[in-house]
């Protein structure tokens, strides 16, 4: 009888991604450390793997420990059982980003091998632009006062916000009369 050997190579390739500054502000730097390992049996080849920025953030700059990095996709190469690589992908936070939430996902793309599972194939990083939220309450002691009457006027000014509030003036003009 004739026998016919297939070898199968199976790799489980796992995604972690980290941002260094979860709460920056508008126009600050923040970099995120995308890490790629083999968990093996195999070796993997022809392993890319793609992370488009999304809108709020400017690429500045990207280096892999291992392969190239351009358009989105980081070819990787190979990756031997049990090893990893990362790469550092630098961006500017942009204008008119103030209070919003961004997610960054990096993801395996590209693969000469069949995974053992797919569910660790993605991660991603999420950040939330840092910003100032004040709120203004005035009230006053005496709702209808009469002539001659003194009253008191409570000014509280809040801020719901993620950020210090620096160089905050609030305008009081009393009306006429007071």
């Amino acid at each position: 009888t004739a026998a016919a050997v297939i070898n199968v190579t199976l790799v489980d390739l796992a995604v972690t991604k980290e941002v260094d500054n979860p709460l920056p502000d508008e126009g600050d730097a923040v970099t995120y450390t995308v890490t790629l390992t083999n968990r093996g049996p195999d070796t993997a080849t022809a392993v890319e793997i793609t992370d488009v920025l999304p809108a709020g953030l400017v690429f500045s700059n990207a280096t892999p420990s291992q392969g190239l990095f351009a358009g989105d996709v980081w070819s990787a190469g190979t990756l031997a059982t049990g090893t990893n690589a990362t790469l550092t992908i630098i961006a500017t936070v942009g204008g008119g980003t103030s209070g919003s939430a961004i997610t960054n996902t990096a993801s395996v793309t590209g693969l000469d091998q069949e995974q053992v599972t797919t569910t660790n194939d993605l991660a991603s990083a999420g950040l939330s632009v840092s910003h100032v939220d004040l709120t203004v309450q005035k009230t006053v002691d005496e709702a209808a006062p009469t002539v001659g009457d003194v009253i008191t006027y409570s000014v509280v000014v809040s801020n719901a916000g993620t950020r210090s509030a620096t160089g905050a003036e609030i305008t009081d003009a009393l009306p006429s009369g007071v």
